[in-house]
């Protein structure tokens, strides 16, 4: 009978210790998630920094590209 307790015993403990690597792994999971997350989150404010940079770049076009042809506007109204 002490066989068996020795072997129920064997296979309680090892179970145990898939547990004990299981909780480990899963640490480790949750670790390496919220360094991704916190990845993700500086890669998307860097897209909209790039954005906005891009929209103010556009805008500084627009204006140059109005203003000239405002100028040519001008020309045309007095003859050149």
């Amino acid at each position: 009978m002490s066989g068996k307790f020795a072997l129920l015993e064997e296979k309680v403990e090892a179970v145990l210790a898939q547990l004990e690597e299981l909780r480990r792994e899963r640490t480790a999971i949750r670790e390496e998630n919220r360094d991704l997350g916190s990845e993700l989150n500086r890669m998307r404010q860097s897209f909209e920094e790039f954005k906005l940079s891009q929209a103010d770049q556009a805008d500084v076009v627009k204006s140059k590209l109005m203003a000239v042809l405002d100028r040519i506007k001008e020309f045309e109204t007095i003859g050149l």
